[in-house]
């Protein structure tokens, strides 16, 4: 078996993976079990990070989404009984709409796949000529630090002030309940 062979079967592993876990987390009832199956479709992703030879990428992916946001969630969940001791409903009058919506960014995304020309050979205009240079002697920690704080310092940024305005947020609503 070709190094190729293998590698699209670790795919097909990982996509089926990803896909089961996503549905898990739709379809199932119990709320725990969702946060479950969420955590194996991240795992999943952590294995395409790896096929990607993205091992920091994996790393990341596995220690801050499963491992600590996750936990998070799973503890939130167990801390409200109100919420484990009843299925959540899932009958709501916005299915079909949801549903044609859903089919319509499925047929967008469907036609900039096939319409996108790739290109293998890019070049990224922001990274310094070193590091263009130096590119195979590099780890991924220095090009994704490097991507961060340089190429993509505004969207790192701007993702940083949006996260604090949801903190912001949420503290605001849990102090309104509290008062009610």
């Amino acid at each position: 078996m070709s190094p190729a062979d293998l590698i699209a079967i670790y795919f097909y592993f990982f996509a089926a993976l990803a896909i089961l876990g996503a549905l898990g987390v739709v379809v199932l009832r119990n709320i725990f079990h969702s946060v479950l199956s969420m955590i194996v479709c991240l795992f999943a992703v952590a294995g395409f990070f790896v096929l990607l030879n993205a091992e920091f990428l994996a790393a990341v992916q596995v220690i801050i989404y499963v491992g600590a946001i996750m936990v998070l969630i799973i503890f939130a969940i167990l801390l409200s009984t109100r919420i484990m001791r009843r299925d959540i409903v899932q009958t709501n009058a916005y299915v079909l709409p949801g549903i044609i919506v859903s089919l319509a960014f499925l047929v967008t995304t469907f036609f900039v796949i096939i319409s996108t020309r790739f290109v293998e050979d890019y070049h990224v205009p922001f990274y310094p000529a070193w590091l263009a240079e130096a590119s195979e002697k590099l780890d991924n920690t220095m090009i994704v630090g490097w991507s961060l704080m340089a190429t993509y310092s505004l969207p790192f940024e701007i993702a940083s002030i949006l996260l604090l305005m949801a903190l912001i947020g949420g503290v605001v609503l849990a102090h309104r309940k509290e008062d009610d």
